[in-house]
């Protein structure tokens, strides 16, 4: 089975680019021979040699999006970085979005560790609020993408505004971001030190430093999963082949996030390699860019224009019961979403004893978009008359998501979508053709 997306860590899932044939996973050597275009520009933030940002400026008149890239290799010199990064750069430049490359100085390099590295993320993003008027980017519209240790990075940075004041970290004035997507990250320093000592070989003093009377915690200024809640949205993107952070990596960081109050999804790259995660050119690029844009308010090749609350609010709702309307039970939830070769298959969890679940099995057949709702989406179909209550799956006949969808991202001809509703979550998926439905068991696993 595919592997599976617990209910709890909210999946985005733009899936209509992902087609055509597996590639095999990327390796180590297939990384390190990425390469990508040449900078605009190379931009010093600080006198050592590492401490420079590249920026790739996208033709035309902006003002630009921008996404802020941080390169992974263990926080070490040996796995290339800044160089390899070119290839999504390039990428991302192609969809009128500008890049701010950043180096920055790693544990085998003078001054890096802690707090260098930590201090060069700052720097490297105060160089990019000075030089965006040059250069025409709207650090409005700003994501911060990391790799590996970068994803450890721009996950630190979503959670600078927690720094505590007595850290050599903290920062009164800082360019917030708030839009994290970390690729194969390892954020989490103190849950995740073993896995981080097999997988890069590097010990927790050289990333976090060492206690001192002044400073008992080290992980307090330096661990993402110690500056939660922070207001920040996190996606945790992960190759389902990945061993160097493996899925349950970005599981278990997203459950923390969200138990703190913030947002945090995970999205599994079928079939992808730690190294797929980066590269313009695999499979997995293809569910990564989707996200990027949406990140940034783009659809379609246009700024997304979120419509005035008005007019949501004028697109008419109508469903019908797919199943029979017996009953959605308060504690009832959506156990796993699966998507593999275009079908999603989603577990509904109906009742529970000890630790055997049952409930029911829905598979969609050559699905084009899902994704799991909040609350709040879903808020105002509820409170309307047409909606049929006590069914878990519905047909939406006018208006649902697919009308928002439609109106924001200018999207055209013929879609169904089927709404899951469970008592704590509810999923939207698009599919033409129509599910199929079995009753299902299994072992609850904690």
């Amino acid at each position: 089975m595919p592997t599976t997306l617990p209910s709890s860590l909210i999946a985005t899932a733009l899936l209509a680019s992902v087609q055509g044939a597996v590639a095999a996973p990327m390796s180590l050597d297939d990384y390190l021979g990425l390469t990508g275009p040449a900078p605009t520009a190379q931009i010093a933030y600080g006198p050592a040699p590492s401490q420079y940002a590249q920026l790739f400026r996208p033709e035309g008149s902006g003002p630009f999006p921008v996404v802020v890239l941080v390169h992974g290799g263990c926080w070490t010199v040996a796995f290339g970085g800044i160089k390899q990064m070119r290839n999504v750069a390039g990428a991302l430049v192609a969809q009128g979005i500008a890049v701010w490359n950043v180096e920055y100085r790693r544990v085998d390099e003078e001054g890096g560790g802690y707090p260098g590295t930590y201090e060069d993320m700052h720097a490297a993003l105060d160089s990019l609020q000075q030089h965006a008027p040059q250069y025409q980017i709207d650090t409005s519209r700003i994501v911060a993408m990391g790799h590996s240790a970068g994803g450890q990075l721009v996950q630190w940075i979503g959670g600078r505004e927690k720094l505590p004041k007595t850290s050599p970290l903290y920062r009164d004035k800082y360019l917030p971001v708030k839009n994290i997507l970390s690729l194969g990250g390892l954020a989490d320093l103190r849950h995740e030190k073993e896995l981080i000592k097999t997988s890069c070989e590097r010990d927790i003093a050289q990333l976090a430093g060492s206690a001192s009377t002044e400073r008992p915690d080290i992980y307090s200024d330096t661990n993402a999963a110690d500056l939660i809640p922070n207001g920040s949205r996190t996606v945790l993107a992960t190759g389902e082949l990945d061993t160097i952070s493996p899925p349950r990596v970005a599981h278990d960081y997203a459950a923390r996030a969200l138990k703190a109050g913030d947002h945090a999804e995970v999205l599994i790259l079928p079939g992808a390699s730690h190294y797929d995660e980066i590269a313009a050119t695999s499979n997995a690029w293809g569910m990564i860019l989707p996200v990027v844009r949406e990140m940034l308010g783009m659809a379609g090749g246009k700024v997304k224009v979120v419509p005035e609350a008005g007019d949501m609010a004028k697109v008419a709702f109508e469903a019908r019961a797919y199943l029979p309307s017996n009953g959605v039970q308060p504690n009832s939830d959506i156990a796993s979403v699966n998507y593999a070769d275009g079908t999603l298959i989603v577990l509904i969890a109906c009742s529970r004893k000890q630790n055997d679940v049952s409930g029911l099995k829905i598979t969609f057949p050559d699905v084009d978009g899902f994704r799991l709702l909040e609350e709040f989406d879903l808020a105002r179909y509820w409170n309307s008359s047409d909606f049929p209550c006590g069914s878990h799956l519905l047909e939406v006949l006018a208006g649902g998501w697919r009308a928002e969808e439609n109106m924001l991202q200018g999207f055209e001809g013929t879609r169904r979508e089927w709404l899951v509703i469970t008592g704590n979550a509810c999923l939207s998926a698009f599919c033409l053709a129509e599910p199929v439905l079995a009753e299902a068991t299994w072992k609850f696993q904690v």
